[in-house]
């Protein structure tokens, strides 16, 4: 935007982004990248695998300590039993 105005890019000689400037003496230029579709999905898609392996340590770290504490319940038993 130009002082409020959208203006149209087009390609530079150079092949770099350019726009036109009005004849003016100061303007203001104010340029918003919001990226890719692709790089959308690309950060849902990385956010998901991070939920993905929290919940799977999660789960992982709950079934060892379930795993211990029925070692644990044989052991007594054994020992109330001899």
């Amino acid at each position: 935007m130009i002082n409020g105005k959208k203006m149209k890019p087009f390609e530079s000689e150079n092949g770099f982004l350019a726009i036109s400037l009005p004849e003016m003496s100061s303007s203001e230029v104010l340029v918003e990248y919001v990226g890719t579709k692709l790089m959308l999905v690309s950060k849902i898609i990385s956010v998901m695998t991070l939920i993905s392996i929290l919940i799977y340590e999660f789960y992982k770290k709950i079934k060892k300590k379930d795993i211990i504490k029925k070692k644990n319940r044989k052991k007594k038993e054994i020992c109330y039993l001899s």
